[in-house]
């Protein structure tokens, strides 16, 4: 009967130890599907963010585009009323200036009624004088309209040179930003493969390691922190980590939000290149 009753102990120990060690397994895996829940929203957000930034560089453009549009159209008119003018006044005086020498023609030579012709040229002397001042307050009109639209125009061209200069900052950070993204995918995949065939001794002993270890130690965003900690001791030799099956998990779920993170990053530059483009073709085309 001892010996039963023993027993019976030992094996109620047992459960609860078994019970105990479900309820801790429990616990870590709701922290860490909270953890997973929190990394997802973080995720979201920031496509959220990147959404927003790239409609706002978009209807940027396209303002610009709308604005250059309209003072472009502006100044092409001016410049042809202006001209359309300008050619008026010049065939008007020319036709007043032979008016103006037949009369003194026929004053010289004409034998009849000389007084009535001088009186009448006078008139038209006159008339003429009055014309060439209105003709000459017309003209400076013209030259100020003239310098407005000149004027218009040269913004219209500053503003195209400030859209360029702006494209190509934007343009130099992003090729600056994707060589840096591009090594640390590369360093990712070299590690995949490396543990993939059963070479981790011999990666951990590389470059290649000491390249995936800065690239964990400057982007925290990357992995959750306990996911990252446990890639940072497996490069150190840690024997803790020695399993390389859980750190080929992690690894590829850090070289695929690279690679998407990347992917939409040239999205968003691919999109800003063709507003920049239709944008100029545009202005060429005005």
């Amino acid at each position: 009967m001892k010996a039963d009753l023993d027993k019976t102990q030992i094996k109620q120990a047992n459960a609860e130890t078994q019970n105990k060690d479900l309820q801790d397994a429990l616990a870590k895996a709701t922290k860490k599907l909270a953890e997973v829940q929190r990394e997802a929203q973080r995720l979201t957000d920031e496509a959220e963010r990147l959404a927003g930034e790239l409609h706002e560089q978009r209807s940027h453009y396209v303002m610009m585009r709308d604005r250059f549009d309209g003072e472009q159209a502006l100044a092409r008119r001016k410049t042809e009323e202006l001209e359309a003018m300008q050619k008026r006044v010049e065939e008007e005086g020319k036709k007043e200036t032979e008016l103006y020498e037949k009369y003194m023609c026929y004053c010289k030579t004409a034998g009849g009624d000389l007084s009535a012709s001088l009186a009448d040229a006078g008139s038209s002397i006159s008339d003429l004088g009055n014309k060439i001042k209105a003709a000459e307050e017309q003209k400076k009109v013209l030259a100020s309209e003239l310098k407005t639209a000149q004027s218009d125009r040269s913004a219209a061209k500053k503003a195209m040179a400030e859209g360029t200069a702006v494209r190509e900052k934007e343009a130099a950070a992003f090729a600056n930003e994707k060589a840096k993204t591009d090594k640390d995918i590369a360093a990712a995949g070299k590690a995949i493969t490396a543990i993939g065939q059963g070479m981790e001794t011999s990666f951990l002993q590389s470059t290649g390691a000491q390249l995936l270890r800065n690239v964990l130690l400057s982007k925290h965003d990357l992995l959750m922190e306990d996911d990252r900690q446990d890639v940072l001791s497996f490069l150190s030799g840690s024997q803790e980590y020695a399993q390389s099956g859980q750190i080929l998990g992690i690894l590829k779920q850090m070289y695929d939000e690279m690679v998407k993170v990347a992917k939409d990053a040239q999205e968003a530059e691919n999109a800003g290149i063709k507003t920049f483009e239709e944008l100029m073709a545009a202005k060429k085309g005005s």
